[in-house]
């Protein structure tokens, strides 16, 4: 049996791995203009970083444009709803990316500025080791690589089973812009853990100050009046990143919900039509895609659900100081402006304000994308079986 030591020795390097994965392979495909400093301890923003990244991703998005069009395959010549809305789905993709990028340019010097707020707040917390941190970071390292993989094996597998050549130019174009997409997902994703990160050692230097009463120690109300402000700066933060992230993640949803739907109907389609040794091959390839991408969408919304409930778990660990009678006035006072606060001022990971990116959300995703289905599949009915 492995020892705890060992684990977290793992899971700690698994992090650094994906941190730094995640921090190369921004900056080389033009998603992160950043440059560290080691004098100053920061990142600065290169704009040749900025230059390079608009127009590199411009010309692999003209390139893209310019190759010749994928052959059809078997599913799409017998049904032609699949071939609209496989268009359908690549078009939102191919305007996702044009966005997430012309985003990534116009807010490079906001993004670094964000990074260097949280690096200074992490350094004035002085942050202990958080598990749950290491896993959500390890986690979606892992389903970045796996939604690349699933994406070569569909090709791959396509290619295989039926007449149509593979076409490395169009694929390697398909994946860079598919990667674009994904690291700026990773860049919002690894801004809310690390949100989760602050406010989590906020809530155990809260429990660590409670304990200090229980055993009759004096308690300094100004530290608890610089975690107020470091709590303030913290939500200021999360404001600027569900700001500055909003349509990069709103346009990753719809596209990889489309997505999904279109996967799933395929499958019913392939199902109908197992006779076909050809198609019975296929179901063996998509159900891997369909997995991953429901797996990448649901990982994104649990870390920002993850972030509300650390922060609503600070209100109910402020209601323990009213245990204690005959308090400091001035650390009654500050105890009671951070309970005001964290009531009426929460984190959140909301999208342009309307709602919330929580499971709630999720789960009326999954919801939504079952009934599409079953639209298309009373809507296509007399096409299912292929003539």
């Amino acid at each position: 049996m492995p020892r705890p030591g060992g684990i977290r020795k793992f899971l700690r390097k698994a992090t650094d791995c994906s941190l730094m994965g995640t921090l190369y392979t921004s900056r080389s495909i033009g998603l992160f203009p950043g440059i560290f400093d080691s004098g100053t301890k920061k990142f600065l923003c290169s704009k040749c970083l900025l230059v390079y990244g608009l127009i590199a991703n411009a010309a692999v998005l003209w390139i893209y444009l310019k190759l010749d069009p994928d052959d059809e395959i078997e599913v799409e010549k017998m049904n032609p709803l699949v071939r609209q809305i496989d268009y359908l789905v690549e078009i939102m993709a191919f305007a996702s990316s044009i966005v997430t990028h012309i985003r990534s340019f116009w807010n490079g010097y906001e993004l670094i500025d964000i990074l260097n707020e949280m690096i200074l707040l992490k350094t004035q917390l002085v942050c202990k080791y958080c598990q749950q941190f290491d896993k959500y970071v390890i986690t979606k390292g892992v389903l970045v690589v796996l939604e690349i993989v699933s994406s070569l094996v569909i090709d791959m597998g396509i290619s295989w089973n039926s007449s149509i050549p593979f076409n490395v130019s169009k694929a390697v174009c398909g994946y860079f812009i598919k990667l674009g997409i994904l690291m700026a997902v990773m860049q919002f994703y690894l801004a809310v853990v690390h949100i989760y990160l602050l406010v989590w050692n906020i809530n155990e230097t809260l429990l660590r100050t409670v304990s200090q009463l229980k055993d009759g120690n004096p308690v300094h109300p100004e530290k608890l009046q610089s975690l107020l402000r470091i709590y303030s700066r913290i939500l200021a933060v999360n404001n600027q990143v569900t700001s500055l992230y909003d349509i990069q993640i709103i346009s990753f949803m719809v596209t990889l919900i489309s997505a999904n739907i279109i996967l799933a109907y395929v499958l019913i389609i392939f199902w109908i039509n197992i006779r076909s040794e050809s198609l019975a091959f296929m179901i063996a390839v998509f159900p891997q895609a369909l997995c991953v991408n429901v797996c990448d969408l649901w990982a994104t919304i649990s870390v920002c659900d993850l972030a509300e409930r650390e922060a609503r778990r600070s209100s109910c660990i402020l209601k323990h100081f009213t245990d204690f009678s005959n308090l400091d006035p001035e650390l009654e006072r500050t105890i009671n402006e951070f309970s005001i606060f964290c009531k009426h001022r929460r984190v959140r990971c909301n999208s342009f304000g309307l709602f919330s990116i929580n499971h709630n959300l999720g789960y009326r995703m999954i919801i939504t994308t079952i009934l599409y289905v079953v639209f298309l599949v009373q809507f296509d009915y007399m096409n299912l079986q292929f003539k």
